[in-house]
C-alpha cells in the first residue's frame, strides 16, 4: 500500500468568553470539499509557501502558527496575534487515508465582540458555541465534528472560564495523536499510541485504552492509562 504524504497543517481553537463561560469558533466546511466537507471545524488549512517566507523560518510549529494566522484571516475574517496562540495538540491523519495531513491545533481567545466574516467559499457558516452544547449537537447528528475536534471539545469542556483553558493547556503540553483505524460492524475505532491494542490492532489487547469509539449509537472517548 502507497502511504500518501502527511501534509503539514494548522487549525486554531479560538475562544471568547460569554457570560462567564467560554464559547468555541466553529465553522462549516462547504459540503463540495472533499476533505470533512460539511463538517463543523476549527479555523485552519494546509501550510502555504507564504507561511515560511522572510524572516525565514525553519521551526515546524512556527511555520504552523503563523499558517494558523492567515487561516483564521481567510476563514474567519478574524485577525489574531501568533504569538498569544498555545500549542495544544498535534494529529497525524491514518496511514490507509487517500489525503493525509500533520496538523498542528493552537488555541488562543479573542474579545467578545470580535466580528466573524466567513470567505463563502471553503467556509459556509460559523457559529460561536458552549462546549456542552457543541457536543450535544453532534450527539444528536445536528452536526458533524471530525475526530480531532471532537476530542478536543472533551478535553476543555471541564474548564468552567476560559483562562482555567489556557492555563491548563500551559501546564499540559501538546498532546500527540496518530491514530490506526479498527473497522467494525456498527462503525469503527481509533486507536490512539498509549493503547495496549495501538501495534496489533487488537482492541481486546490487555492493557492501557486510549480510543474513540466511533458507533452508530454515539460516539465514546476512553482515556484509561
Amino acid at each position: 500500500m502507497t502511504i500518501a504524504p502527511a501534509l503539514p497543517s494548522s487549525s486554531v481553537i479560538i475562544m471568547r468568553e460569554r457570560s462567564g463561560s467560554p464559547e468555541i469558533l466553529l465553522v462549516k466546511r462547504n459540503s463540495k470539499i472533499v476533505f470533512h466537507g460539511g463538517a463543523w471545524v476549527f479555523p485552519g488549512g494546509k501550510v502555504d509557501a507564504e507561511d515560511t517566507l522572510l524572516p525565514i523560518l525553519d521551526d515546524e510549529m512556527a511555520i504552523a502558527r503563523r499558517a494558523g494566522v492567515r487561516e483564521v484571516q481567510e476563514e474567519a475574517g478574524l485577525h489574531i496575534d501568533g504569538s498569544s496562540l498555545l500549542p495544544f495538540s498535534h494529529w497525524t491523519t491514518p496511514e490507509n487515508q487517500p489525503k493525509r495531513f500533520a496538523a498542528w491545533f493552537f488555541i488562543g481567545m479573542v474579545p467578545g465582540d470580535s466580528q466573524v466574516v466567513v470567505d463563502g467559499s471553503e467556509i459556509v457558516d460559523y457559529r460561536w458555541i458552549g462546549i456542552d452544547e457543541a457536543l450535544a449537537q453532534r450527539h444528536r447528528d445536528e452536526i458533524t465534528l471530525p475526530p480531532p475536534a471532537f476530542v478536543s471539545l472533551l478535553k476543555i469542556r471541564s474548564f468552567g472560564h476560559s483562562t482555567d483553558v489556557l492555563n491548563y493547556v500551559e501546564r499540559r503540553g501538546v498532546e500527540r495523536f496518530c491514530p490506526r483505524i479498527v473497522e467494525l460492524e456498527d462503525g469503527r475505532c481509533s486507536l490512539y499510541a498509549e493503547d495496549a491494542g495501538y501495534e496489533s490492532l487488537n482492541l481486546h489487547a490487555q492493557g492501557p485504552r486510549h480510543r474513540l469509539r466511533m458507533l452508530k449509537n454515539g460516539w465514546q472517548y476512553i482515556e484509561d492509562y
